[in-house]
């Protein structure tokens, strides 16, 4: 008979997502907990069978407590329904997770493959078997090996079988469960259920299994861009699986390009913006449920008299504090990217003797696919310093994760050598 499963996993609950505007209008609902809720009441809505929860549905283990009352709450719902879950324990729950687990007053919840062994669980409803899941569990924060070298279960013979589990895919150096796609696809199974990757990934490969990283549900941070949501996955048979994502994540992170071509002053590059803001927020409104808020980044580029002054220009000093357009959905600017370049021609600049001329030279250069030794050492100064600066200390809590590299050193001096350019030019024009 055929089996309709919601898939979803880092959920994250204890977490929100981030960025949020201090004056949008209605900030609740927009944490990880409220997705939670959200999903009960969608998997109850679509009448599914199942909910597979692949890992970190639970942040950290100082969320206990936070994590507990929602979750009980939501898996109690699924239970009076008729709805069993089966979940799997992340890095970032492995020790809280089982502690949950043991909580949870329902019989209807299973966590499956504790203390990093595979186990399998057969489910049925009213008597009916339906699927046999085959689930692994991080039994510490950190899992060097691939969980597959371990994996021994056979399919049902006549079931559709799912594998789940929270690994880290195509990452061999990975410290959370390394697995490879082809390591995946030799299993007798239908499809895998991964958690780790908060992007997206649905894997296809003709008489393979499906390999469907469902992503967070709930978007995050401005690096988990694009529609979030769970997954609705339909099985019939032992090995024909649909795959369709709900978009029903309450935050949405995305990127906008805007054009400066042609535009006289900051104003219109201003309005230039606020369309691009519009026509996005027509595209969400053709969505079964839009987003509540939209967070863009804008990447303005182009040629302008004014690049890369227009973000100490007037009339963006307050591009961050007020929606830009929204009717359902706020649209807000996350951040604004200035890259655009500038009106004069470099290259006429370059022939110039004089500092102006040097400093096009350089521009020049640091565009080239093979710079002069001088340029590549330049770079290399520029990007130790820089790395210096973002080791320290004094910077740790605002730091991102990734670190800096030679193409952000190049992307430094560039704009710091069109704007001097820019002055150049003016203190010559003064004269």
């Amino acid at each position: 008979m055929p089996v309709k499963i919601l898939a979803t996993g880092d959920l994250h609950i204890g977490r929100r997502s981030s960025k949020i505007p201090e004056n949008f209008s209605s900030p609740g609902g927009l944490s990880c907990a409220s997705m939670w809720a959200k999903l009960v009441d969608r998997a109850i809505a679509e009448e599914v069978d199942l909910v597979l929860l692949s890992g970190d549905i639970v942040d950290q283990d100082n969320c206990f407590f936070e994590a507990i009352a929602p979750l009980e709450r939501g898996l109690k719902k699924l239970d009076s329904h008729g709805i069993q879950t089966c979940a799997t324990a992340g890095n970032h729950d492995a020790a809280v997770f089982p502690r949950l687990a043991r909580l949870v007053e329902t019989g209807s919840f299973h966590l499956l493959g504790k203390k990093g062994t595979w186990e399998s669980i057969d489910i049925s409803r009213d008597g009916k078997p339906l699927a046999q899941i085959h689930g692994w569990s991080f039994p510490s924060r950190h899992y060097k090996a691939s969980p597959l070298m371990q994996y021994d279960l056979e399919p049902h013979p006549d079931l559709p079988t799912i594998g789940l589990l929270h690994a880290d895919l195509d990452n061999p150096a990975s410290d959370y469960a390394p697995v490879s796609l082809d390591e995946l696809q030799e299993k007798q199974v239908a499809i895998w259920v991964l958690g780790h990757q908060h992007k997206p990934r649905h894997e296809e490969r003709a008489g393979r299994p499906r390999v469907l990283y469902p992503g967070s549900p709930q978007a995050m941070d401005p690096g988990e861009s694009g529609p979030h949501g769970p997954w609705i996955l339909q099985l019939e048979g032992r090995d024909r699986v649909s795959a369709t994502q709900l978009p029903l994540s309450s935050v949405r992170y995305d990127t906008c390009r805007v054009s400066a071509d042609g535009c006289g002053d900051a104003e219109e590059v201003f309005d230039a913006l606020v369309q691009a803001a519009q026509s996005f927020d027509d595209t969400l409104q053709t969505l079964p449920e839009p987003p509540r808020l939209a967070l863009l980044r804008f990447i303005i580029e182009g040629r302008s008299a004014l690049s890369q002054q227009l973000l100490s220009l007037p009339e963006f000093a307050e591009v961050y504090s007020r929606s830009l357009c929204g009717r359902d959905t706020d649209i807000y600017a996350e951040k604004l990217l200035d890259t655009t370049q500038p009106a004069f021609d470099l290259t006429q600049l370059a022939a110039k003797k004089d500092p102006v001329g040097a400093v096009a030279g350089l521009l020049l250069d640091l565009a080239a696919e093979t710079p002069t030794p001088e340029t590549e050492e330049l770079i290399e100064k520029c990007l130790a310093r820089t790395q210096t600066v973002h080791q320290s200390r004094s910077y740790s809590v605002i730091r991102p994760d990734r670190q800096l590299d030679r193409g952000d050193a190049v992307e430094l001096l560039r704009k710091q050598g069109l704007l001097l350019v820019a002055e150049l030019r003016k203190q010559e024009a003064s004269l």
